[in-house]
């Protein structure tokens, strides 16, 4: 019982130096973040303590967190979505060190909604690029400047945020990290892709990199084989993959847990926002 109480008045304080206080915050999004911190305390508490700013999505029915390096210029940032019954609190917590590291913000979307049936326990792909792109916009992020990454579910809906921010022509994102979670090929959007709904080459330009860990628990989902053929996808329809990382000793969420892979992504990245 202390421990509970201990937990609520340090998310009140802390919340207060976030970018809406509690009780500016709608009263759904103010209980999502409350999940969030039960979820995991630890990384909610890193979050705040790292100067994470809170804020509700332009939707208002969730929150995604900003954090920029103290020394940054604020013209790059990592965006990105996480894996099933997860928090973008696990999100700054995987990428804070090496986005510090090479002078890029976070920008990291809540799109699981805890307690609710399908299909609304998580965003659409078009309500979540909606909200992520309100969240780039209002950042100023200018074209190519956003390294999108998809984690495990996130990484399964990466090719239609991509193909959404193209379509539009805000063209936020300069390099799509699908991490562990392949295209497919049951989706409806998948298939009106391959129908030819969203014109020839609807990927024109978007460049990739995919990652995949040989000891993924479901190789033709996440593991190895979907991500060659998700690679295959991407590329017939006018994507480059410009790295497909495989780890052999990695399994599902082997991006993260190996510092050389994030050190690769991070490279390239810079590479192409030079």
């Amino acid at each position: 019982m202390l421990r509970k109480v201990l937990l609520v008045l340090f998310g009140l304080l802390a919340l207060a130096g976030s970018g809406f206080s509690q009780t500016e915050l709608p009263a759904g999004v103010q209980e999502l973040v409350k999940r969030g911190r039960d979820h995991n305390p630890e990384r909610y508490r890193f979050a705040l303590d790292n100067g994470v700013k809170i804020y509700p999505t332009a939707d208002g029915k969730s929150f995604y967190l900003v954090w920029f390096p103290p020394k940054a210029d604020k013209k790059t940032v990592i965006a990105t979505m996480h894996g099933s019954l997860s928090y973008a609190f696990d999100e700054f917590f995987l990428w804070k060190e090496k986005a510090e590291k090479h002078g890029h913000g976070i920008v990291a979307l809540q799109w699981w909604f805890e307690g609710n049936r399908p299909p609304a326990d998580y965003y659409s792909p078009r309500e979540a690029y909606d909200n992520l792109a309100a969240a780039l916009k209002a950042l100023k992020i200018e074209k190519g400047r956003a390294l999108f990454h998809g984690f495990s579910r996130g990484s399964a809906n990466s090719y239609y945020l991509a193909l959404f921010d193209h379509a539009a022509k805000n063209d936020y994102f300069g390099l799509v990290l699908s991490n562990a979670g392949g295209a497919g090929e049951d989706y409806p959007l998948y298939r009106e892709i391959t129908e030819g709904k969203f014109g020839a080459k609807p990927f024109d330009g978007v460049r990739w990199m995919t990652f995949c860990g040989a000891r993924d628990q479901n190789p033709d989902r996440d593991g190895c084989p979907a991500m060659r053929r998700s690679a295959k996808f991407v590329e017939k329809y006018g994507g480059t993959v410009k790295l497909a990382l495989e780890d052999p000793n990695g399994d599902h969420g082997g991006f993260h847990r190996n510092p050389d892979n994030i050190e690769k992504a991070m490279e390239l990245f810079d590479k192409l926002v030079k």
